[in-house]
């Protein structure tokens, strides 16, 4: 806790139970101690995508609580429009070609480091769990690039990625409903009468 407030840029993660069925939830603080001595709060959950578990949203968080990359994004100077866009504008993950550019360090590596190595830089810190406990939850993704880049992510890369995306304002956005209808009947409407010029083997 002394070192968190000496540091005076540390931001902890916190959870955040939703209520089930029922509207609101309940945050979950880290220890006092260590909440009264950090700069900021995030939530550290991730939204997996319903139909296939794939992270592929940036998580806001929620009205009073930031998630962890948007809190740190805040800590680093993010303007206020974007804080005011948070919960208005869903914003869509735009992953790095490879996820290894993120640069990772192992804890007891970091100790060995030379003074200074990680000044001026944002650093997260998280676990790369291995082990499942039953009925735990495990903090391991699959992005988009799993099932050609191997096994899932744990959540602090994903959060990584997400400061990065707010921080360079490179994130993804989703083209209106409209915009999606046409883009899919006009190649429809295109191939139906292309096809219907040719005899019906070829079509």
């Amino acid at each position: 806790a002394q070192a968190i407030r000496k540091n005076g840029r540390v931001v902890l993660a916190m959870d955040f139970r939703d209520y089930a069925e029922l509207e609101g939830g309940e945050p979950i603080y880290p220890r006092e101690e260590f909440k009264d001595a950090a700069a900021g709060l995030g939530v550290s959950s991730c939204l997996p995508d319903e139909a296939d578990n794939v992270v592929r949203r940036m998580h806001p968080g929620y009205r009073e609580h930031p998630s962890l990359a948007w809190a740190a994004a805040i800590l680093t100077g993010l303007s206020a429009e974007q804080q005011q866009s948070r919960l208005v504008e869903p914003r869509w993950l735009s992953y790095p070609s490879s996820l290894e550019q993120l640069r990772r360090i192992s804890f007891s590596d970091a100790l060995l480091q030379e003074p200074g190595v990680f000044s001026n830089k944002v650093v997260f810190i998280g676990g790369s769990p291995r082990t499942k406990v039953e009925g735990a939850q495990a903090d391991e993704f699959a992005t988009p690039f799993s099932r050609w880049h191997g096994a899932p992510q744990p959540g602090v890369i994903i959060q990584a990625v997400s400061f990065l995306n707010l921080v360079r304002g490179n994130w993804l956005e989703r083209f209106p409903p409209l915009v999606e209808m046409v883009m899919i009947l006009l190649p429809a409407i295109l191939f139906a009468v292309l096809l219907a010029q040719v005899r019906p083997w070829l079509g």
